[in-house]
């Protein structure tokens, strides 16, 4: 199988959106392969957040959508109830499979002054998705952030002894990449202890001193949840979250 002429990319015009409910996806790969697979499913039905993932994902067989010259495009068309979606794909080749999932590390290797906004929603430094942990990632994303950039993150819970370490090396490793690096928190019950953390790093703006309640209340935007009382709530954090974090700056 020609492994190089497989290709995509989470943005358009390979993901893109047709209307507010449904996602459109679609796969370039060579001439001979006969079969793909989109494996896709929540990002959240991995379990409770922290622990052991089992994610599996659903199976949908896309369909050819064009054959070119070198390569042929494969597509699927779907409705993420929850309009959030995580995927890879199964690209056969008569009794070979090859599995193709995006490597985010490598991919912003070579990004740079493109971005306004990264956000990663990577749960656990575990497999493949170890790589989005490490201090090489966090500059990356510095490098791809334009000057006003800002990239938010997990970040973890500090509740139990045995996640502590990997909390605290998350914000060591972003608190040395950004200028600004701030932790706020939620309570979610998935996640261990109903007690998560989420990271906040910039370039310039800093999320409690720049932020300008007046200008979000003048857009009307209903929500269920986010409030601007809400917003300056979510940083003022427990003292032995607080000590934790202290102690990775120093």
């Amino acid at each position: 199988m020609n492994a190089a002429a497989i290709y995509h990319e989470a943005r358009t015009p390979l993901c893109c959106a047709l209307d507010p409910e449904t996602l459109q996806i679609t796969l370039r790969t060579g001439q001979e392969v006969d079969r793909v697979t989109l494996i896709y499913a929540d990002p959240y039905e991995a379990g409770i957040a922290g622990g052991e993932e089992s994610w599996q994902g659903r199976r949908m067989e896309m369909r050819p959508a064009a054959q070119l010259e070198h390569c042929q495009l494969w597509r699927a068309v779907l409705r993420p109830p929850y309009r959030r979606l995580r995927y890879c794909f199964e690209v056969g080749q008569g009794g070979e499979a090859w599995y193709y999932y995006e490597d985010g590390l490598r991919f912003l290797r070579g990004k740079e002054d493109e971005y306004d906004l990264i956000i990663n929603d990577c749960t656990d430094p575990l497999g493949h998705a170890a790589g989005l942990f490490t201090k090489e990632f966090y500059g990356s994303c510095y490098k791809a952030l334009h000057e006003d950039g800002i990239m938010v993150y997990q970040h973890g819970s500090p509740f139990f002894d045995e996640d502590e370490e990997t909390c605290r090396a998350m914000h060591k490793k972003a608190y040395r990449s950004f200028p600004i690096s701030r932790v706020y928190q939620a309570h979610i019950p998935t996640c261990p202890a109903g007690y998560w953390l989420f990271g906040f790093a910039s370039k310039k703006y800093h999320p409690i001193k720049d932020f300008d309640p007046k200008r979000w209340n003048k857009r009307g935007i209903k929500t269920w949840y986010y409030t601007t009382h809400l917003h300056r709530g979510a940083f003022m954090l427990p003292r032995y979250v607080e000590d934790l974090l202290k102690e990775e700056e120093d």
